[in-house]
């Protein structure tokens, strides 16, 4: 059978980048004010990741079988392109990642190639997991995998050459909807395949300006969350149990990525990277000692850090971290279960980071469940009083999945649920006590504005190293 795996184009905005917001995908928007729209428009074409659960399945399905990937949103590619390189391709099966922001038009791309090539599509992800049932009532879909972890339903598929009556598939039949139940999660992550980057587009892929070399790519090498924030889509869809691969066969694979495929940086793309200290340290003497020399970064969460840790981090090729940290008051952080972190503690972890060299960026969410207009104003002044190399600053928004969003529709914190908007940038919930929508819009606005038209902090960036002649070949290469 000839598979097609397809990440669909970006349709409307700038970029959709499907393997974040664990696996709903991020949407960059156009909207607000100048600094808002710059910062679109870099990270919409600085930060190119592939969706890792395609790439696994695109290699399980690789072993027997005829396999192609259209990564359109990675290559700029319109919808209209991406059409017709699915019909020169024409597959059996056409198997399509998806986004929160974006489902229903990429529902309506498949449903229109299955009229036109009469193949089988499925759709991947949370996103489609969680509208399944809106997916099947407009457009004329067969499959859904669910979850975000699709390879054992991938392999079902395979050996039994059917998606039904398999367990982790939605699908319709004769107007009914059949719903297999949740596929489980993989215990054993060292059985996973390492995946095959021959069949993506590994020169499109990039993280800058975190990460400056190339080739780049990502690597998954846990999944699962413990720490249970209300808010976040991995907790949801991964699962509470941290499950690991060992530092040998994480070794393995960054010796692979480096002598095979020539790469120069890696993004690990685990929700909390350091959980485990003593595993990061394993990994870091592994790259030692094979003398890998690559630059790599990992997103974790600054109690699961310290200094000597960092230290040893930074030893084995460190160059970026992302940590969460949302809010600074105490309140909203138990509010949503996230674990309180004292404020000093952050700024210790960030200072040593920036002595160290690192890229270090600060993830910020304004608008959950206690938020007030002068919380907001004291996180911002936090944020701008310590050493970090970029920031985000997003709109709380109850992604479908997660304990926000029941707690939002139980309260009637949302009117309607309009998919299109949930970007991270967008309002989407009005909390009573709360700061209004527009407020929130304005104040996110403004701490965009305030962080990064900093001139000190312009100046700075900018005249380090090759960093201008390295953006401006991104976004001519774009």
């Amino acid at each position: 059978m000839k598979f097609v795996f397809l990440n669909p184009p970006s349709f409307n905005s700038r970029y959709i980048n499907r393997d974040l917001m664990g696996g709903l995908g991020v949407t960059m928007v156009s909207k607000g004010g100048l600094s808002e729209r710059v910062m679109s428009f870099l990270k919409a074409r600085s930060i190119r990741l592939p969706v890792m659960s395609l790439v696994y399945a695109a290699t399980l399905a690789s072993r027997d079988h005829d396999v192609s990937v259209v990564d359109a949103a990675n290559l700029c590619l319109s919808p209209e392109d991406t059409a017709r390189r699915i019909e020169s391709l024409n597959p059996d099966w056409l198997i399509s990642t998806t986004s929160i922001s974006a489902l229903m038009a990429e529902a309506d791309m498949l449903a229109q190639l299955k009229k036109r090539l009469g193949c089988t599509v499925g759709l991947l992800g949370d996103a489609a997991t969680q509208m399944a049932n809106e997916v099947f009532e407009r457009y004329d879909i067969d499959f859904v995998v669910r979850g975000d972890e699709p390879e054992s339903v991938i392999e079902q598929i395979l050996e039994q050459g059917t998606y039904r009556n398999l367990r982790g598939t939605i699908y319709r039949e004769s107007g009914t909807v059949h719903d297999g139940g949740d596929p489980g999660y993989i215990a054993d992550l060292d059985a996973l395949p390492f995946p095959r980057w021959d069949l993506f587009p590994i020169g499109s892929y990039r993280y800058f300006p975190i990460l400056r070399r190339s080739p780049f790519v990502t690597v998954l090498s846990t999944r699962g969350c413990p720490y249970g924030c209300i808010y976040c889509p991995y907790t949801s869809n991964q699962g509470p149990k941290y499950r690991y691969r060992s530092p040998e066969n994480v070794v393995e694979e960054l010796t692979l990525l480096k002598e095979k495929y020539k790469v120069n940086a890696v993004q690990f793309r685990d929700p909390t990277f350091t959980i485990r200290k003593d595993r990061t340290v394993e990994i870091c003497r592994g790259i030692v000692e094979r003398n890998l020399r690559l630059e790599w970064g990992c997103e974790t969460r600054v109690d699961c850090l310290t200094e000597d840790l960092i230290d040893t981090m930074v030893e084995a090729g460190l160059k970026g971290v992302n940590i969460g940290i949302e809010s600074t008051d105490p309140d909203v952080i138990r509010n949503v279960k996230r674990g309180w972190v004292d404020p000093k503690r952050i700024e210790a972890m960030v200072r040593h980071m920036h002595d160290r060299g690192v890229r270090v960026s600060g993830f910020f969410i304004i608008g959950l469940p206690g938020e007030t207009l002068a919380s907001v104003q004291r996180t911002l002044d936090f944020a701008l009083s310590i050493p970090l190399t970029y920031a985000e600053f997003k709109i709380a928004t109850p992604f479908p999945g997660t304990p926000l969003f029941d707690m939002a529709m139980t309260n009637k914190w949302i009117q309607t649920v309009e998919l299109e908007q949930y970007t991270c940038y967008t309002p989407t919930m009005r909390i009573p006590g709360g700061p209004n929508p527009d407020d929130l819009a304005a104040e996110a606005k403004a701490a965009y504005r305030k962080f990064y038209m900093r001139p000190g902090k312009i100046l700075n960036e900018v005249t380090k190293g090759a960093f201008l002649p390295q953006l401006l070949q991104i976004i001519l290469k774009s």
